[in-house]
């Protein structure tokens, strides 16, 4: 939090010298374990937190929480929902879930997945992710040795959580391994006998599932055309 200052000087002369033609519309700030253990130390640090970014004066939209790999989801998504909205129409808080990294210890396990996925959807937060989605569907990796995520489940999952799907059946949707159980229509999004219309991935896409990050620009490309699908 005590950086933020500096940070946010350092921005707005990027913006000043771009002259309006680039702006810094979104931050992104870890969770610190400890703020993250019961309800009111998140409280007071989300309420730090965006005092430091007033003071700092960032002019973004949106900032994005990354959960701890031992945080509780429904903890942590609950009190975000709560504080979310800036009553003075100003930053927007949502969560950020970090996916994969360098080691198959940065690779959370199906269930970790599935278990924020849910949390979001039960409580009406915003989520985007970071790392390891390099792939549209789950597949065994070499470097780092480990089970990778895809981009099919872990979105496919997000949003079918925000339609009713829950429990053992979320977790078997980010465990999918077989790209023909996804399925891409003009009209509906599927995943094996859950369907979900287009119009509702629009809105979940806009409002829910904000997107996510990856250092790998051919390989989504070149799969999805692999599949047929781009």
């Amino acid at each position: 939090l005590d950086a933020l200052s500096a940070q946010g000087r350092l921005a707005r002369d990027f913006e000043n010298r771009q002259a309006g033609s680039a702006g810094i519309e979104t931050l992104e700030i870890p969770l610190p374990q400890e703020a993250c253990t019961q309800e009111k130390a998140l409280y007071v640090f989300l309420e730090r937190l965006r005092a430091k970014l007033e003071t700092a004066d960032f002019d973004a939209r949106t900032a994005y929480l990354e959960i701890p790999a031992a945080a509780d989801a429904d903890l942590v998504a609950g009190v975000l929902a709560r504080h979310a909205v800036d009553p003075q129409g100003g930053l927007h808080l949502a969560l950020k879930l970090r996916t994969g990294g360098v080691t198959p210890e940065a690779f959370p396990s199906c269930a970790r997945v599935a278990g924020v996925l849910g949390a979001c959807a039960r409580s009406g937060v915003a989520l985007k992710c970071t790392a390891g989605l390099h792939h549209p569907v789950r597949h065994q990796a070499q470097q780092p040795q480990v089970m990778m995520h895809g981009f099919f489940n872990v979105f496919g999952a997000g949003m079918l959580a925000r339609t009713g799907l829950t429990g053992a059946d979320l977790i078997a949707c980010v465990e999918e391994t077989e790209p023909e159980a996804f399925v891409f229509a003009d009209d509906f999004f599927a995943w094996r006998d859950h369907e979900i219309s287009s119009d509702t991935v629009a809105v979940l896409r806009r409002d829910a599932l904000h997107g996510f990050g990856s250092c790998s620009f051919a390989e989504p490309v070149t799969d999805l055309q692999n599949l047929g699908l781009l």
